[in-house]
């Protein structure tokens, strides 16, 4: 998959996106400037920045001389001008900021049209990249007066296998081991180093130390075992086929609670790792997939979180219009869900359906006529 060709943002309650890097820098910056609640020396500079960007964006896509660049300027040095004068014109100031928004996505309509722009292919997720991740998984046996339990703390790094990172110290807490050295690293093997004592761990498997005990004043014994595990990161096909695998396991009662808890919380890892790989449209799945939901279902159970953390990977771009995979998580959540909970602001989901289904995306369409009679939403456009 190519980047998207799209940064996204929410300012206030409006949703924008947009293919323009100078327009985006000019969002950028009214994001930043509508969250002041109070006129400083800061928020004028700001402003400031913001009427340069928009001429920087408008020059590049030769809008100076068109009448509606001129009066969105305008708009804005009037807001600069007068913002000082009083409580009222601040109050003022900030409401025409956002209410502008309409004016600048005409301003790219306007330039999409007299001056479109070169897109280069530059590289972005790749579903099918091989990534290599060593965990290091510290497990202790504590016990405190006459009282025994056994927890596990996970420690994950990845792993160059044509080692450039050969000879870096991986830091766990120190009371979890301290300091564990990559001394070298291929495709099939690394090896590491623990104290005196080295490991050599194949793709696949794991190596473990022995059990010690550490100095932890806080209990009456603490012992310490650390297991290195080697292992591919999988790719968005393996991670899909694990998703609905655990869900049936889940589903069919095939494991106890406690070893399909682990295997959730080894997927939600993965999907961790491929959402910084690039990869946002899974901020739907890990929306979706809290720990806490039964994966047979996929009923949310937590709305609150299901919201926050939609709403995060929107603005970093899991529903821009050409996200498929975004787009085929939220199909799978809304056939299990009621889409019009999705989101907190219903006209702000709107915006984001909307914006997708102008540029055709067929799961955008789907959800819009669910929430709204076709009709309605004919009306509202």
């Amino acid at each position: 998959m190519l980047k998207s060709k799209y940064k996204c943002f929410i300012i206030g309650n409006r949703y924008v996106c947009t293919k323009d890097p100078d327009l985006a820098a000019v969002y950028s910056m009214l994001k930043s400037v509508a969250r002041y609640e109070q006129i400083n020396d800061e928020f004028m500079g700001q402003l400031k920045r913001l009427i340069d960007s928009l001429e920087a964006f408008a020059s590049n896509r030769k809008l100076l001389a068109k009448s509606l660049y001129a009066e969105t300027r305008k708009t804005l040095t009037l807001c600069y001008d007068t913002c000082m004068l009083s409580e009222a014109d601040f109050d003022n100031t900030c409401h025409t900021l956002v209410d502008i928004l309409y004016k600048l996505q005409e301003l790219e309509e306007l330039a999409d049209k007299t001056l479109p722009l070169a897109y280069t292919n530059l590289e972005g997720y790749d579903p099918n990249a091989d990534y290599r991740e060593l965990r290091i998984r510290a497990t202790h046996v504590t016990r405190d007066m006459s009282v025994e339990n056994t927890y596990d703390v996970d420690y994950y790094a990845e792993i160059d296998p044509f080692g450039k990172k050969v000879g870096k110290c991986i830091k766990l807490d120190c009371l979890d081991g301290g300091c564990v050295k990559l001394v070298s690293a291929t495709e099939d093997t690394v090896t590491l180093q623990w104290g005196e004592e080295e490991f050599h761990v194949d793709l696949g498997s794991d190596a473990s130390t022995n059990q010690y005990l550490i100095d932890n004043p806080r209990l009456s014994s603490d012992s310490l075992r650390l297991t290195f595990s080697y292992h591919k990161v999988p790719g968005y096909a393996e991670l899909w086929s694990m998703i609905a695998k655990l869900g049936c396991d889940e589903l069919n009662g095939k494991e106890e609670k406690h070893i399909l808890f682990a295997r959730k919380k080894a997927i939600l890892h993965f999907i961790d790792k491929i959402i910084e790989h690039g990869n946002t449209g899974l901020y739907v799945a890990k929306a979706l997939l809290t720990e806490y939901n039964n994966w047979g279902t996929c009923k949310i159970n937590s709305l609150h979180f299901f919201r926050q953390q939609l709403l995060e990977g929107i603005e970093r771009g899991c529903l821009t219009p050409d996200n498929h995979f975004g787009w085929e998580w939220l199909e799978v959540a809304t056939k299990y869900n009621d889409p019009a909970y999705f989101m907190e602001d219903i006209e702000l989901f709107y915006e984001v359906l909307d914006t997708a289904a102008c540029y055709g995306v067929v799961e955008a369409i789907d959800i819009m006529n669910s929430i709204w009679e076709p009709e309605q939403i004919i009306e509202e456009d």
